[in-house]
């Protein structure tokens, strides 16, 4: 069996990181196409904090991610020096969406987008990229970003992500994902 180095459910996360429990409802986005936002740190509730605090982590930032029903998130790598690109992800939809990673046949490939906006990002040439790995994202994942991959929404509602980039405390980048691994063992599962 190969090893799930792409995204593990989190055993008891906590269920909401935002302070206000209508955030999603109230926020000013254009949900007429798929997007990116970045939450204001004060937005966040402490019990992410303290949870995070436990495994010696911390937020670098919060982002709201979100698709429009039947769209999806194009296939790309988040920020411009992968691997180190470990989220967790809060979804919430009707339980109908997809991520899907592949493997890059060769890294030469990649065309750098937006490296002076709040979302840099790489993006591969879909020819040049091998599906390996398809899952259902909810509520509490470590979600490995530093891998080519794309969201499918498949449902007729929108799917709005809560992603929370993290690093080791006094650290300046994302933790790796075999680092995150080992600090949360006790609490992921496939």
């Amino acid at each position: 069996m190969t090893r799930n180095i792409y995204c593990k459910q989190i055993k008891s996360p906590p269920e909401w990181i935002l302070k206000d429990k209508n955030f999603l409802q109230n926020v000013s986005i254009d949900r007429a196409a798929a997007g990116h936002k970045i939450i204001d740190p004060s937005d966040i509730s402490e019990e992410l904090h303290s949870w995070l605090s436990q495994f010696n982590l911390e937020l670098m930032f919060t982002e709201l991610l979100w698709t429009n029903k039947g769209n999806g998130i194009f296939l790309h790598i988040d920020e411009l020096d992968p691997p180190n690109a470990t989220k967790i992800n809060w979804v919430y939809e009707t339980g109908t969406s997809e991520v899907f990673w592949y493997k890059l046949r060769s890294d030469n490939l990649l065309q750098k987008h937006g490296a002076d906006s709040d979302y840099p990002h790489l993006i591969p040439k879909r020819e040049d990229c091998e599906l390996v790995h398809k899952q259902r994202v909810g509520k509490g994942f470590l979600f490995n970003a530093g891998v080519p991959h794309e969201v499918w929404n498949y449902s007729d509602s929108m799917r709005y992500t809560v992603s929370a980039g993290i690093r080791e405390k006094g650290c300046e980048k994302r933790i790796s994902w075999d680092r995150i691994e080992q600090l949360l063992s006790n609490v992921l599962s496939d």
